[in-house]
């Protein structure tokens, strides 16, 4: 916690310390899966998961991807990162959900979704339960993790690969997405005299 901390530290001396001292821990197994712990804390200060969030996001872009890093992330913690992954981002702050959400889409960009077909689901899963509760608070941040995921395709050249992936997407989320479409037009009547809930009801429909 104090190395995380002190890597945020103004004082470049002091900064690169603490980065060496957390890089010498990162070989150690399960060592990204606690920096993610420390982020998803509610009994951490803000500062301390902002940093744990931003090292955490960091570790991803740098040590997914085992073809390209010399020290990459272990197996097994791939595999629990996936699984709890998303839903910490629906739980987290705001700043932190930013950092998790980049961190979500740096690794479907490797892995999904044929090494990671359960996210596709679990999304679907959890935008009808938040609908269906009138949660629209958790529908946005749904949305927002979805827009995160499916982002990159704007810049994808044209392949057989990507059209997989978008018919795959479509096939999956485009029958939800209408049904919550419809749930949001639905619930915009009622909210009218509640300003806030309206302006989370209009941030949804834009997400």
């Amino acid at each position: 916690r104090q190395c995380l901390e002190l890597s945020i530290s103004p004082d470049k001396a002091v900064r690169k310390q603490a980065e060496d001292r957390l890089r010498q821990a990162e070989d150690q197994p399960g060592f990204t899966l606690v920096v993610l712990g420390l982020a998803a804390d509610g009994n951490m200060p803000a500062s301390t998961r902002q940093a744990a969030a931003v090292y955490f996001k960091n570790a991803i872009k740098s040590r997914w991807d085992e073809e390209h890093s010399d020290r990459p992330i272990p197996t097994e913690d791939k595999a629990k990162i996936k699984d709890g992954l998303l839903g910490l981002m629906v739980t987290v702050p705001d700043l932190v959900q930013r950092q998790l959400s980049e961190a979500l889409a740096l690794i479907s960009d490797h892995d999904f979704p044929a090494a990671w077909p359960s996210l596709l689901p679990e999304l679907v899963t959890k935008l009808g339960q938040a609908a269906q509760a009138g949660n629209w608070p958790l529908v946005l941040r749904l949305l927002q993790t979805c827009q995160a995921l499916f982002k990159g395709y704007r810049h994808e050249f044209k392949s057989d690969a990507l059209f997989a992936k978008l018919k795959y997407v479509l096939d999956a989320f485009a029958a939800p997405l209408l049904q919550l479409f419809r749930a949001l037009a639905s619930a915009l009547e009622p909210a009218r005299p509640d300003a806030a809930a309206t302006t989370v009801l209009l941030e949804c429909l834009e997400a």
